[in-house]
């Protein structure tokens, strides 16, 4: 196993805190309970990956969310309830990074889309007064932005390339486990970050 230089490291779940129940909850109070038939965190409707790609608009996505639930919901409420699972970044975790940097090229790589994208630099201004993850990576990639995402083979190869990282000697940290799977066909080395764990857990030991 080659030495890690690289750290390729998911957003929510791992570094930004979320909980999908919360979104799900939100949306059953609006009406719509059946809302993880199309969407959670290891299964979702396609229209949810070209959501994720930049493929669909958030006003398809809110029309989309209308169809699906057969309420006429208002826009607010549709990104109310689609943001609700979005919480904080522990500021330890962000301590713990700037203290990575000196030692590994750092890379994030999130699967989101452009409401969700929006909702956090909101909570990003809220506790950190900018956009603390462009100082905290060398690259930062939302896959809205970039047309691909995981665990597509080319989403990951996408990434490392525009980064110049060596897949062999990268280490990829993600809570959703068919994203590491992913990442191993590319060579990469993965952990899923399970619930039982913390990105501190895993991250501590590379000090």
């Amino acid at each position: 196993m080659a030495p890690i230089k690289t750290l390729l490291l998911d957003l929510g779940g791992v570094l930004l805190n979320l909980d999908y129940h919360a979104t799900e909850q939100a949306f059953a109070k609006l009406g719509f309970r059946s809302f993880t038939d199309y969407y959670h965190q290891n299964a979702q409707q396609p229209f949810f990956d070209r959501f994720e790609k930049g493929l669909e608009t958030p006003q398809a996505f809110r029309n989309k969310i209308r169809e699906l639930s057969g309420l006429n919901l208002a826009y607010d409420e549709i990104d109310s309830a689609w943001n609700a699972m979005l919480f904080e970044i522990p500021v330890v975790r962000i301590e713990l990074l700037l203290k990575l940097q000196h030692r590994y090229q750092l890379i994030l790589f999130s699967n989101t889309n452009a409401i969700h994208y929006e909702a956090l630099q909101l909570i990003l201004q809220q506790q950190f007064q900018h956009d603390i993850l462009q100082q905290v990576f060398d690259f930062t990639f939302y896959s809205h932005f970039i047309g691909a995402r995981k665990p597509e083979y080319a989403a990951f190869r996408k990434v490392l390339s525009i980064a110049g990282a060596n897949p062999e000697s990268t280490f990829f940290i993600d809570d959703t486990q068919r994203h590491t799977v992913g990442a191993d066909q590319c060579h990469i080395q993965t952990h899923w970050l399970q619930n039982h764990e913390t990105i501190e857990d895993i991250l501590n030991p590379l000090m």
